[in-house]
């Protein structure tokens, strides 16, 4: 599908990234958000990392996002102008974290900071239109199953279509 790898000049995808995540109480994914250059292999990655009594927003740079462990597929949300990095990280690290609840998560702190930013509508940042928690849920599920038969997922397509 290659409209899904359409940007505005000069603007990065937004992409959410799951990896398989194994003996969790409540989960089966780690939902991280993704910057990167349509065909290329380098992203920045936003995540809330640690666990029920340690979460703490991170970014770091991957330089191959296809040797992420476990990365078990993504979805496209939105896009970032070249000079949105700035807004997009301040945004995400003054998100709400919750610690000492076992029923909040990665991916509860990942929604709510979609959220905040598509409801700023307009700006650096700017999060398809599409965007629900079920819709979000049901396109990565679609991206596991995938990946799971060994089919290529998203990451995977995006660089053999930009090869």
């Amino acid at each position: 599908m290659m409209s899904s790898t359409v940007t505005s000049s000069n603007n990065y995808l937004l992409v959410v990234a799951q990896q398989d995540l194994q003996r969790h109480h409540r989960r089966t994914e780690h939902w991280a958000l993704v910057v990167m250059s349509p065909g290329k292999r380098s992203v920045l990655l936003f995540q809330l990392a640690g666990n029920l009594d340690t979460f703490h927003f991170e970014t770091m740079e991957v330089s191959d996002v296809l040797a992420i462990a476990g990365l078990c597929g993504g979805c496209r949300v939105g896009e970032i102008a070249a000079d949105g990095l700035e807004h997009l990280t301040s945004t995400l690290a003054t998100q709400r974290i919750i610690l000492h609840d076992r029923m909040w998560d990665c991916q509860d702190w990942l929604y709510e900071a979609l959220r905040t930013l598509k409801e700023e509508g307009g700006g650096p940042v700017k999060i398809d239109g599409w965007l629900t928690e079920r819709d979000l849920r049901a396109k990565l599920r679609e991206e596991k199953e995938l990946w799971e038969r060994a089919e290529d997922h998203y990451f995977e397509r995006m660089s053999r279509e930009n090869a």
